[in-house]
């Protein structure tokens, strides 16, 4: 523990923090599945990580802001960074209580002789938070979500094309279910590899899933949900729904069966499902600004849309650099690489060069 000052101290989350840490994120409206301490635990156990969730506390002993750090050492460096392999991770609170956080992290990276500090957030709310820091700013990414109304409504605002698509998979007698069998998850599983390696990007392990299934079925934190035709498993999402939204963290399809559109149609009955079970968005998930073709689709369904950043302390480190590069190989190599092998290599992969 550290003390700021009389009214403000700092320490590390342990497990007499749990109740007050869960309590916390559940109040707040900025924190994402990614912040619960299953995913954590999750991340710990399948990479092996070194964790330090920094707390901030007032003078009364409560929680005023968090901040998720994890260590990590790859290819691009040894650093800290804010919940890696998640869409969202960004530091949870008051203002005037995380500017303490982001100044105990830098402190922290200094301890832990790493290269640099990594964090993300959404920079309506994070440009201001640091202001007084010199750290530098990426904004790869749109965040979109569809804000759950009344169906008839979101179903006049989707695109024309869009219409027609989900039209065109209730024509073809696409059939929807939701996982709730263990084994069921292979059939998401081999959509979900076939899509990455297509795509040059590597696909975690059978088991990352598995751990999540088996972590976070039991308390309703995952919905697993599968397009069959025929019979067959020809496109999956793997949700995870926490407090009033619907995250859509990943996907899979058969490409020989784009034209019965069943993703259309796996994502509208995702939109109607967040309406029957009372949720008030459903997340898409990040998209990158090149990625051009996806923006457009997902924007088809009326999605609400705002910028995401990456921060990076010191300022003179060019993190965006090496990614752009790994991408380029990925594309190059991964989706040239057999499936059987690019599952297996996948979690080594994610480790070491992401």
């Amino acid at each position: 523990m550290q003390r700021i000052n009389n009214n403000i101290k700092i320490e590390f989350y342990s497990q007499k923090n749990e109740k007050e840490y869960n309590n916390f994120i559940l109040n707040k409206p900025n924190s994402t599945i990614y912040h619960t301490l299953e995913w954590k635990q999750i991340l710990e156990k399948k990479f092996g990580y070194n964790t330090f969730y920094l707390i901030v506390k007032d003078s009364e002993g409560r929680i005023g802001a968090i901040l998720p750090l994890f260590l990590v050492n790859n290819v691009l460096g040894k650093r800290l960074q804010s919940i890696p392999h998640s869409s969202y991770s960004e530091a949870i609170g008051e203002e005037k209580y995380i500017n303490f956080l982001i100044k105990k992290a830098i402190e922290l990276k200094e301890e832990l002789n790493c290269k640099f500090l990594l964090m993300r957030g959404d920079p309506t709310l994070f440009d201001n938070i640091i202001k007084y820091f010199n750290i530098s700013k990426f904004e790869p990414f749109w965040r979109q979500n569809v804000k759950i109304v009344n169906p008839l409504t979101m179903w006049n605002n989707l695109h024309k094309n869009n219409r027609t698509s989900i039209r065109k998979g209730k024509k073809n007698n696409l059939q929807i279910e939701i996982a709730t069998k263990e084994n069921e998850l292979k059939e998401f599983y081999y959509l979900y590899s076939l899509t990455n390696t297509r795509l040059g990007l590597s696909p975690f392990s059978y088991s990352f899933f598995l751990d999540i299934w088996r972590k976070m079925y039991p308390k309703g934190m995952i919905k697993v949900f599968i397009v069959r035709y025929d019979g067959r498993a020809i496109s999956s999402t793997l949700n995870f729904p926490f407090k009033n939204t619907l995250y859509s963290a990943y996907i899979g399809w058969d490409i020989t069966k784009k034209s019965l559109k069943p993703n259309n149609y796996l994502d509208w009955y995702s939109i109607l499902w967040c309406y029957k079970k009372g949720y008030k968005y459903f997340d898409f998930g990040l998209t990158y600004k090149e990625d051009k073709s996806l923006f457009s689709y997902k924007s088809s369904f009326n999605t609400t849309t705002s910028p995401y950043a990456k921060y990076v302390f010191p300022k003179n480190i060019n993190y965006s650099g090496p990614q752009i590069l790994l991408k380029k190989i990925g594309r190059k190599i991964i989706s040239k690489t057999p499936l059987c092998i690019n599952s297996r290599l996948g979690m080594v992969l994610n480790k070491y060069l992401t």
